[in-house]
């Protein structure tokens, strides 16, 4: 073991009163720009006001400006202090004096001594947010197996090549504001990588989800999460979709109806199967339909889905009977109709029946003014529904719905292929319970894992 409990304590709190330092230096910086931004609101009426306020600035700048240096001072001190004080204390045998080399030195040497600094907590926060300005519309899944952090509230990844084709995108990584990159090297799409920063720091595992075409994904609307698994083909964009690759989504519910069976001649409609919205129902779900006179006594259903009747829209029918009972309907026009209805009464001719089917409905429109719609579908008590292409869109697929209460205005992206350039947010979130954890990050730019884990031995109150 390289240094005594003692010693840890000694070198940490020498350490602390520089922390204390640097953050007392922050603290003052803070309170210097809230003044600054309480002048620019109470000293802009005239003239007078502006020469007070351009005068406060320049005091308030010029304070800023020391307090800089006095932050960058006291980081050199720390790390000067480092590379002399703790390099000998652990007995460091390293051939230069790099701050990263002995400060993992001595995050080896205080594991095996059960001896640590307060961490900060960072996790992956939400994401992804696809940037506004992409010209492509991919979509991949979040970071997962994150094995130490990114330190930013946000950071992003930026396509950097398409050459692999789609699910072979290559990326870099950057932190918010983008004003730092973190990774030494690219990521690619699908492939598994272990990210580090530019001084070798384990930040992160990640495999992104390979693309795949035609995936599309929520941007807002879905508060009950009623709508998954979406799947697309035929898309073009600014087409059969706005102009950065979106669908405008609602989802209702059909209540079963029947009307105009003034006779009570026909019931359990639900026996009917191959129900397909807007398929062999026409757009709000619905049958007309027809009981016709064979004459003699005898009768049959005809099934439409248009209220015109015309015989292309014969979508079913019954055998001839003369008498109660379940009669099978026979598919027409390659309709997919198939099961019974129930024949309680043989009366007479009726041509003024409609059946409105219970259907989960989904209707996608191609701008939120939801004028033009793209697709529709809807099925019966939930589960895979498929989307059909409406007004000769050529845009097709499905999607799982698990109904509650409906949805309105749900925004939908269809998975077209990354461009370059194109950006991906993610979040992180970041406690900032470390002291020295925080400190190390800021000031000497190293992760938190090089001083500590979570448990401390080694208090924070040394440089509170």
């Amino acid at each position: 073991m390289a240094m005594s409990s003692a010693n840890y304590t000694i070198h940490f709190t020498n350490i602390g009163k520089l922390v204390k330092l640097y953050n007392l230096a922050t603290t003052y910086q803070t309170a210097i720009r809230a003044w600054e931004e309480e002048l620019a609101v109470i000293a802009n009426d005239n003239d007078d006001e502006i020469d007070l306020l351009k005068a406060a600035l320049i005091i308030s700048r010029s304070y800023y400006t020391y307090l800089d240096s006095v932050k960058n001072r006291t980081a050199t001190a720390a790390k000067n202090y480092i590379k002399e004080a703790v390099r000998k204390g652990i007995l460091f045998t390293g051939g230069t004096y790099d701050l990263i080399e002995i400060l993992e030195s001595l995050y080896e040497d205080m594991t095996e001594a059960d001896e640590d600094c307060d961490a900060s907590a960072v996790v992956v926060g939400t994401g992804p947010t696809y940037d506004s300005d992409n010209t492509g519309t991919g979509s991949l899944s979040s970071p997962a197996g994150l094995t130490q952090l990114i330190t930013d509230e946000a950071w992003c990844i930026i396509c950097t090549s398409i050459s692999g084709g789609a699910g072979a995108e290559v990326w870099e990584v950057q932190g918010e504001p983008d004003h730092h990159k973190v990774l030494s090297d690219s990521l690619t799409t699908g492939v598994a990588y272990t990210g580090a920063d530019d001084n070798d720091q384990t930040l992160f595992t990640t495999t992104l989800t390979a693309y795949t075409a035609g995936t599309g994904y929520e941007i807002a609307g879905d508060a009950d999460s009623e709508l998954a698994s979406w799947s697309f083909s035929g898309a073009t964009k600014a087409t059969n979709t706005d102009s950065a690759g979106d669908v405008y989504v609602d989802l209702d519910q059909l209540t079963a109806a029947e009307a105009g069976d003034n006779n009570n001649q026909l019931s359990n409609w639900t026996n009917i199967t191959g129900a397909e919205y807007n398929q062999n129902t026409d757009s709000l779900g619905k049958w007309y339909v027809n009981i016709v006179d064979d004459t003699g006594g005898f009768f049959h259903v005809d099934i439409y889905k248009d209220s015109g009747k015309a015989g292309g829209d014969l979508v079913g029918h019954t055998a001839t009977y003369n008498g109660a009972g379940a009669e099978a309907i026979v598919a027409d026009n390659s309709s997919g109709l198939g099961g019974t209805i129930t024949i309680d009464a043989v009366t007479a001719a009726d041509t003024d029946i409609t059946y409105v089917v219970g259907f989960d409905r989904v209707r996608a429109y191609k701008e939120s003014g939801k004028t033009n719609l793209v697709c529709d579908g809807g099925l019966v008590g939930g589960g895979a529904t498929t989307l059909n292409a409406q007004n000769s869109s050529g845009l097709t697929g499905s999607v799982t719905v698990s109904y509650s209460d409906g949805e309105a205005d749900v925004q939908v992206r269809i998975g077209f292929a990354f461009a370059v350039d194109d950006k991906i947010y993610f979040t992180t979130t970041n406690d900032e319970a470390g002291t020295f954890a925080e400190f190390f990050r800021e000031a000497l730019g190293v992760a938190p894992r090089t001083i500590g884990d979570a448990s401390e031995t080694i208090l924070d109150s040394l440089a509170e």
